[in-house]
């Protein structure tokens, strides 16, 4: 009898090394070759979200084998009934929060497939926004489920735990009023979409572009580099400018001529400039007037829409059109005036002379 309980320990100890084994060069063979199929789907353009959502499994292989094994080696070893118990529901739930774990990295890829997979660029900017929340609430989801099946194994009462959770959730739901206002305010952002990632917004003082539409706050990261965190409960509350969202940016500017124009040079100054700015590939819909008589110059006002809708861009077509303008104007001889004042001298019969 005690050669029977020898030799069945001598197999429990060569399958508890097999499954160590297994774990982990069976799990870095079948990620690398997944790694290798991946690539190759994706070199041909194809669809990768099965292999991806197996490649995520690979960890509920790896260290699920590695839980076997350490459960096998616990039976093995003959431990005392007491630790036993405690090593048996440590090993279990270890697994189902590996689960847990494994479950939310899958639903992350589908999400990111889900995101990546339209030809809208608009939808899939918005989509871009919404998997990671949606990923972050599933993963919490999943380890709130696991929590729960954990405790109900170990004998725990888990309705009556909810039960008294519901009734100390009021006084929970006003010690963070805060985040929840927050929190709702994330879900309005994500479902009413008044701005995306990457979308360059004006909220109250600040100006930036989107970098993270998150549970808690939008971060915007401003022209000077700073980021920004603005609580959401702040963004739905308050007046939100989407400059992305525009078709083209307003210029408007004053070109003072000299006074010494006819009226038949200023209208040819005027058909000069317009049509320098119509050229322009970046400008659409030039108004150009003659605006009013200044105390120094006749003035034209010009205004136009730029298609440049990147600061950068925006600077460099005005940058253009300027010089194209100053160069066309003094090439056609219309002089640019400048503040100037005529000083008339009187002389009176009785005493010195006056100014007027």
């Amino acid at each position: 009898m005690n050669e029977v309980w020898q030799q069945l320990d001598w197999w429990e100890a060569g399958l508890f090394a097999a499954l160590m084994l297994a774990a982990w060069f069976g799990s870095w063979w079948l990620r690398h070759l997944l790694r290798k199929q991946l690539r190759r789907v994706q070199q041909a353009g194809r669809s990768s979200l099965r292999i991806e959502v197996l490649k995520s499994l690979v960890p509920l292989i790896r260290w699920g084998l590695v839980i076997a094994a350490l459960a096998l080696g616990a039976r093995h070893f003959r431990l005392p009934e007491a630790l036993a118990w405690w090593v048996n529901e440590i090993l279990q739930a270890s697994f189902t929060l590996l689960a847990a774990y494994v479950a939310g990295s899958a639903v992350s890829v589908a999400l990111r497939h889900w995101a990546r997979s339209s030809n809208d660029e608009a939808l899939t900017r918005s989509r871009m926004t919404l998997s990671p929340v949606l990923a972050k609430g599933c993963r919490v989801l999943f380890f709130i489920l696991a929590i729960l099946l954990i405790l109900e194994n170990s004998g725990y009462n888990v309705a009556g735990l909810l039960a008294g959770l519901g009734i100390g959730g009021l006084a929970v739901a006003l010690a963070g009023k805060e985040t929840l206002a927050n929190l709702f305010g994330s879900l309005t952002v994500l479902i009413d979409r008044p701005f995306q990632v990457g979308d360059l917004i004006r909220l109250a003082d600040i100006e930036g572009t989107v970098e993270k539409i998150g549970l808690r706050s939008t971060q915007v990261r401003t022209p000077d580099g700073f980021l920004v965190s603005v609580p959401n409960q702040n963004v739905t509350t308050l007046n939100v400018v989407n400059l992305s969202a525009r078709p083209s940016r307003r210029q408007v500017f004053i070109i003072g001529l000299v006074y010494d124009l006819t009226s038949e040079q200023m209208r040819q100054a005027m058909k000069l400039v317009r049509e320098l700015i119509e050229a322009h590939p970046q400008t659409d819909h030039v108004w150009v007037h003659w605006k009013d008589f200044g105390e120094s110059s006749l003035n034209m006002q010009v205004t136009y829409w730029s298609k440049a809708m990147d600061p950068q861009g925006f600077l460099d077509a005005i940058d253009e059109l300027n010089a194209g303008i100053k160069k066309a104007l003094d090439d056609a001889g219309f002089g640019f005036a400048f503040p100037t004042r005529t000083v008339v001298l009187q002389k009176s019969s009785d005493g010195p002379l006056r100014s007027s």
